[in-house]
């Protein structure tokens, strides 16, 4: 055998319990939550045009939109630190899932640019949970072995789901037509 199939099969657990099937069921979620609660920013930065001229935005005011995502983020960032000792991770992560999913739904259907800016901001705001908590998740509950790999997937699936969006837009063509795949 070669060094790496030896390198990956040492790596590999001998019994595969239903403990660890239920960690890496909830792991998959996880990381499918993160590449899908990231599909909005790739649309909305490779959609500029569509956005532009549906909206009626030069490029500061689509530049100052854009920056909502990363406000919301940073807001959350500053906020989660409190709600991280107070409730329920699961309860959190729920709640950021479900809100991220209404959020992305209302940016979807609305043309109001005043409730596309809120819902844009708070979407970052969510997702910021993701991005605390699952890496906490990871070190606590992921096998011994591989905490370094469940860390890695879920640093990758941010820029990825991103990427993704590109992808989407890039499909369908149009920003409108994106949006309604999601």
């Amino acid at each position: 055998m070669s060094d790496k199939v030896q390198l990956i099969s040492k790596n590999i657990p001998r019994r595969f319990t239903l403990k660890t099937g239920i960690r890496l069921f909830i792991f998959c979620l996880l990381f499918l939550s993160t590449i899908f609660s990231n599909l909005t920013k790739g649309i909305f930065l490779s959609s500029k045009t569509s956005i532009t001229t549906e909206l009626q935005l030069n490029d500061i005011s689509f530049g100052l939109f854009g920056s909502l995502h990363s406000i919301g983020e940073l807001i959350g960032s500053l906020i989660i630190i409190y709600f991280i000792n107070k409730i329920d991770r699961k309860g959190i992560i729920v709640f950021s899932l479900l809100l991220n999913a209404a959020l992305s739904t209302a940016f979807t259907f609305t043309k109001d640019k005043i409730v596309l800016m809120i819902c844009y901001s708070f979407i970052g705001f969510a997702k910021i949970t993701l991005l605390t908590i699952l890496p906490l998740w990871a070190d606590q509950f992921a096998l011994n072995k591989y905490k370094t790999l469940f860390l890695t997937l879920l640093h990758f699936a941010e820029s990825f789901g991103i990427g993704l969006g590109y992808v989407i837009t890039f499909t369908f063509g149009e920003h409108k037509y994106a949006q309604h795949f999601l």
